[in-house]
């Protein structure tokens, strides 16, 4: 089955580590979100790829209930996780990269889709890609608050 991504990157003033601590706190995401979001953890401890979350999130009047789980966990350098809900699967994926003093950080949001819905991709990918993008910069936001400039990359 074919497969759509958009892409997304940005670089922020902290250490990747400390990016990827943060990202990889999936009951922090609301704290980022561009709609309210509430995420719990239903798999006790640390995480660790195969650990599962429930999430409520609120857009377009909608209360959303999804289904996530960890799917790649290496620490400072990938993050992945997907999220089912009545729509079907997404697959979230955070690399960090280290870049001028900071991080790279790269969301990529895929999901297989149908042929037809291949298509119409081109159309939904440009009304898509500003909210990922936003998306980005409130992470940005958030991360560059709780750290100083003085833990940036040497």
């Amino acid at each position: 089955m074919p497969t759509v991504s958009i892409i997304s990157s940005i670089h922020i003033h902290v250490k990747p580590d400390e990016a990827f601590a943060y990202v990889a706190d999936l009951t922090r995401h609301g704290e980022w979100s561009t709609w309210p979001l509430k995420v719990e953890a239903v798999s006790p401890g640390a995480v660790v790829v195969g650990s599962r979350y429930r999430s409520v999130g609120h857009m377009l009047g909608l209360a959303l209930h999804d289904e996530l789980q960890v799917t790649d966990y290496q620490p400072s350098s990938l993050f992945g996780f997907t999220v089912k809900d009545v729509a079907g699967v997404l697959r979230h994926e955070f690399t960090f990269q280290p870049q001028e003093g900071g991080t790279l950080v790269v969301r990529t949001v895929s999901a297989p889709v149908s042929p037809l819905r291949k298509l119409l991709s081109s159309l939904i990918i440009p009304a898509v890609q500003p909210q990922n993008d936003k998306t980005l910069q409130l992470l940005k936001a958030q991360l560059e608050k709780m750290y100083s400039k003085a833990s940036t990359v040497t």
